[in-house]
């Protein structure tokens, strides 16, 4: 049996097989890989998105950011064949399926996985919700208790994350109803720092109307721009209030920002100092942060979890975590 390029009769590329002798099996006699025609095929029914998918698997795997229009150049020139962008797409597509999980499949997995979770992890709690038509395998709310709070060291401690289908005022509720519960959040005494995510607010009216709020300056300076009222001064005076410890200092500051500009003195004056200046802050949070620089720095650490499926998706939460206090009980073991 022989082969050959049928594009170019001088092409040298060739692949001879025959029959052994002893048995039915082909062996390859001759093999020559390379083509010296500068034509070749490019129309190749055999090669499909999931033939792609499989072959450039570990590249996938490694280059998730990998452009579309790239990634198909790339697979044109390897394979010699024309690919289109809607195939590469497909291709990448399932690679990264086939890397992650199917996203129906790991849904059918999430009852297993929280009685796995709620097993393995003794004192901890697991909730899961269906959405409001409860049907079986569409995206639910998840949450497991390991809450967010400060140690001495001014850094995070993980208790508690969520995922959940939107992001409104009903599913922080349903949070919230949780962690008060797990927390046993009753009276007061309590502080929660955020950045007014939506419908944040009116959940902790609905659920937690005693707790105290604070608000990162860094957002309260944004949306201060926002209403018009920018420029480097009232920038540094804001900042100066906000970082005032008496009364008397924040004052003379909201003076200064009346001087400045009354209008957004006044704009100010509807915020309560309670909720971003340390001179107003309650004394029962032995913290003085300032900025949600620690919830930032969160954020971006789980960053390349978001977008995967949701087994693939808690797995890589907990691995973090999980790395995340041991290391911390390193350090302090020593």
């Amino acid at each position: 049996m022989e082969a050959c390029c049928i594009h170019h009769p001088e092409c040298k590329w060739i692949i001879m097989a025959s029959r052994m002798q002893r048995d039915k099996a082909f062996q390859i006699k001759t093999y020559n890989p390379i083509h010296t025609c500068k034509e070749w095929h490019h129309e190749n029914r055999t090669i499909t998105s999931s033939i792609i998918a499989r072959r450039y698997l570990k590249k996938i795997g490694s280059n998730r950011d990998w452009k579309v229009a790239e990634f198909r150049d790339r697979v044109s020139v390897e394979l010699r064949a024309q690919v289109t962008l809607s195939q590469a797409k497909r291709a990448k597509m399932k690679g990264i399926a086939l890397i992650d999980g199917d996203i129906k499949d790991q849904y059918k997995m999430m009852w297993d996985y929280c009685n796995e979770i709620d097993r393995t992890n003794s004192g901890s709690t697991v909730y899961m919700k269906f959405t409001d038509n409860e049907i079986p395998n569409e995206p639910w709310r998840i949450s497991k208790n390991i809450y967010f709070w400060h140690d001495g060291n001014n850094n995070i401690f993980p208790v508690a994350y969520a995922i959940v289908e939107k992001e409104n005022k009903d599913t922080w509720a349903w949070f919230l109803n949780h962690l008060a519960a797990d927390l046993n959040i009753h009276e007061t005494g309590w502080t929660f720092t955020s950045d007014k995510q939506k419908g944040l607010i009116k959940a902790f009216n609905e659920v937690l109307p005693h707790v105290n709020h604070r608000f990162c300056v860094r957002h309260l300076h944004n949306n201060f721009k926002r209403a018009r009222f920018g420029g480097i001064s009232l920038k540094e005076v804001l900042w100066v209030a906000a970082k005032a410890t008496t009364m008397r200092k924040f004052n003379d500051c909201m003076t200064d920002i009346l001087k400045l500009d009354p209008d957004a003195a006044s704009w100010l004056t509807d915020k309560d100092p309670s909720e971003w200046s340390m001179s107003h802050f309650s004394s029962d949070a032995k913290c003085d942060t300032l900025l949600n620089n620690l919830w930032e720095v969160f954020n971006s650490m789980i960053l390349d979890a978001s977008d995967k499926p949701i087994v693939t998706l808690l797995e890589k939460l907990r691995y973090l975590i999980m790395a995340r206090m041991l290391a911390n009980r390193k350090k302090a073991e020593k």
